[in-house]
């Protein structure tokens, strides 16, 4: 049973997993398709409807907004872009808390329109959308097409121009915004490592949070190198005897399968060992038993040799150790 100081985290996780976030660069705002206008006096904007008369869902995805673009005219000027999130649903009227501080947009004189964009990291959730705060004279939004039996407020606005800060929560009116929506839309990145750096155009290592420049390539791994050496022995001879070694990968990879080999410098009636290790990973010891049971002589000398594939063999690579027996008649 899920006591709960353990179920709360849980919970906390499975609606985080739950919540999308963008897989590629998408933008999401005005389409530009509609007729640029000036509305007459200072104002903010917020989309609330697609051109379609269909509600606006806001950013399709949780990720970092890494531009904003405008399509403006009129005398030079500036806009200020604001990134706001819902806090009521749609209706007459909609709240959006202020999540990061405004962008200014620079507005070059022009009679006609023209695409103004700023590169802006600001992170952001499912549904966030952005504001224009407008001084008059300038062309900043869209006016579309009614669409007959449909809604038409497609903007929340406010009076004057944006004073609120950052967590700032403002009631904006729809009931009388008709088909105007602010011209901008913003481009949003996923952050795959949740480190406020979109991973497409700003983060060159989107898999470590530490790290916006290249991503640290890890050096080679040595091939595996293996050293053998005898474990020396106090006893004393017998009609059968075993000596031990120990093999050691000191190399950066995994060693195998390690082959062994045994010489004997003398002839015996039998050599007793195992003939292969599976393997033997970096830095490990392994330590077996060479059993030799003598034919005539009262001692040889075991050469004793490891081998493994990709490796160089060296000087390190064998062993030997004399072996004493005292036969019986």
């Amino acid at each position: 049973m899920l006591t709960k100081r353990l179920f709360l985290p849980l919970v906390l996780l499975l609606l985080l997993a739950l919540v999308p976030s963008a897989t590629a660069a998408t933008t999401f705002g005005d389409p530009f398709t509609g007729t640029p206008a000036d509305f007459g006096t200072d104002f903010v904007l917020v989309q609330v409807r697609n051109p379609d008369a269909s509600e606006f869902a806001g950013s399709p995805a949780s990720g970092v907004i890494t531009s904003v673009t405008v399509k403006v005219g009129g005398p030079a000027s500036s806009v200020q872009a604001l990134f706001l999130r819902p806090t009521t649903p749609l209706g007459a009227t909609i709240s959006l808390q202020k999540t990061a501080a405004n962008v200014t947009i620079p507005v070059t004189a022009d009679a006609g329109t023209h695409l103004e964009t700023v590169n802006t990291r600001v992170s952001a959730q499912p549904g966030d959308r952005i504001g224009l705060s407008v001084p008059a004279g300038t062309m900043a939004f869209t006016s579309y097409s009614p669409v007959p039996g449909s809604p038409s407020n497609f903007c929340g606005y406010i009076s004057g121009l944006d004073s609120q800060v950052v967590g700032d929560t403002a009631v904006f009116t729809t009931s009388a915004c008709n088909e105007n929506m602010p011209a901008v839309r913003a481009t949003i990145e996923p952050d795959a490592d949740l480190d406020g750096y979109g991973d497409e155009t700003q983060d060159l290592c989107p898999s470590d949070a530490a790290r916006q420049s290249a991503c640290l390539v890890a050096p080679p791994l040595a091939p595996p190198n293996l050293v053998i050496s005898a474990v020396k022995s106090s006893a004393k001879p017998r009609s059968s005897a075993t000596r031990r070694f120990t093999v050691t990968n000191i190399g950066g990879r995994i060693a195998a399968p390690v082959k062994i080999k045994v010489v004997s410098s003398k002839k015996v009636k039998r050599i007793k060992f195992v003939k292969s290790l599976l393997s033997l990973a970096p830095g490990a010891s392994v330590g077996f038993k060479v059993k030799v049971t003598p034919k005539t002589a009262t001692s040889t000398r075991l050469t004793v040799s490891v081998s493994t594939p990709g490796e160089s063999a060296t000087a390190d690579n064998s062993a030997s150790a004399r072996v004493k027996f005292k036969l019986t008649k």
